[in-house]
């Protein structure tokens, strides 16, 4: 329904007015992205150059981690976070959360204390946050007295299992009252793509009490303007995932209108993404070198590159489902691999999360755009072809 653009917008506002915002998420790669929604925010008489001075001056959009380390640094113990870090297992998070809670303890008893603390607390995607978090987040904010939160879920779409769904249960000690407020309509998706998802929601995620079937938010008529066109290469008993996608990507720059920074792949997890880049390499160097990519030998070096991964209209977008969420891209290449396959043995590389929601949100990835939008899905899933085959156009 576009959470992350009203979230933007809500910071732009709190930060006019010279609250101290927080906008923190889970994923580390949204954080650009916020940003360059935040600076397109322009309230009604006000110029992007105020908007811009406002969010330098008032505004941090920071990831879980990153609050800790500010929180801990503030406290003086930034050390004792480090060390629960290393590159095989990089985060303990009942760990980290018992240095988090110190850190507090610390700023209560000490005015020394720089503990960062803010006028109007966001979370974005809190559906992948531990409820654990939520009392660590409350002591983030100020003393003021019209001070601000709000939390955005969307309980179809979490990446990580075991996570307790926000929505169920009332939240205490935020100073909320009644339900959640609830989004029903689709804003953000073309069209046509809005009953795609609702059938397979319906398909492969019914069983399940824990999801919203999304709904057009636009008359019928609006889906031939806003139209995508939606795709499906069904690879079984030929050449393998990975290089389907290089070869599908080493066609669509050659395209008219679809500029490389139109244009995404996403991957279920990261050794997947490192074979398709290998196949691109061979396929056409010089394209190769223009992708923008999280994926990565070794956890250091796909931290620094989620850290680092934002829009540029020249440059492909390559990702895994986990990096991508929040993300909306116009030409979205969605790689689904067999459910069986785990994709290595442990770690980032392994399938783990929910397969079928895993490949709803690849699915939901697409924008909506007045110039057409393009969803092509690579499957060696046999248990898809049916649906793909009502929905999706045989290439």
């Amino acid at each position: 329904t576009g959470k992350s653009a009203v979230l933007a917008a809500a910071a732009v506002e709190a930060a006019l007015e010279g609250r101290k915002v927080l906008l923190v998420l889970k994923t580390i790669t949204l954080r650009h992205y916020l940003r360059s929604l935040a600076e397109r925010w322009l309230p009604r008489g006000i110029e992007q150059e105020e908007v811009i001075n406002a969010i330098n001056d008032n505004v941090e959009i920071w990831y879980l981690h990153e609050w800790c380390k500010h929180v801990c640094a503030g406290a003086g113990i930034e050390k004792r976070l480090r060390a629960l870090s290393n590159p095989n297992t990089p985060y303990s998070e009942p760990k980290i959360r018992e240095v988090v809670a110190d850190a507090f303890s610390i700023h209560d008893r000490s005015r020394d204390s720089k503990v960062p603390l803010f006028d109007t607390l966001l979370i974005d995607e809190a559906q992948n946050l531990d409820p654990e978090w939520f009392p660590l987040l409350l002591r983030t904010r100020s003393e003021r007295e019209d001070r601000e939160l709000v939390l955005m879920a969307d309980k179809t779409q979490s990446l990580y299992s075991g996570r307790q769904d926000w929505t169920h249960y009332r939240i205490s000690g935020g100073g909320f009252s009644g339900p959640w407020v609830t989004f029903d309509l689709c804003y953000r998706l073309p069209g046509n793509v809005v009953p795609m998802l609702a059938d397979y929601c319906e398909q492969f995620l019914g069983d399940r009490d824990d999801i919203d079937v999304p709904a057009p938010a636009y008359p019928e008529d609006d889906t031939n303007f806003f139209r995508c066109q939606m795709q499906w290469r069904d690879i079984r008993g030929s050449d393998d995932l990975a290089t389907e996608i290089a070869e599908l990507l080493h066609q669509w720059p050659d395209l008219p209108d679809l500029p490389n920074g139109d244009i995404s792949f996403i991957v279920p997890y990261n050794a997947l993404g490192m074979e398709v880049l290998e196949h691109l390499k061979r396929l056409d160097p010089d394209l190769a070198d223009t992708v923008t990519h999280v994926f990565g030998e070794g956890w250091e070096i796909r931290h620094r590159l989620r850290r680092s991964f934002h829009h540029d209209s020249s440059r492909i977008f390559g990702s895994t489902l986990h990096s991508f969420q929040g993300w909306e891209s116009r030409c979205v290449i969605l790689g689904v691999p067999p459910l069986h396959d785990g994709g290595g043995s442990s770690g980032e590389d392994s399938f783990s999360m929910d397969y079928w929601t895993a490949v709803y949100v690849g699915l939901s990835r697409v924008a909506r755009t007045s110039a057409g939008s393009f969803l092509v899905v690579v499957n060696a899933e046999p248990r898809l072809d049916s649906f793909l085959s009502n929905w999706f156009e045989s290439i």
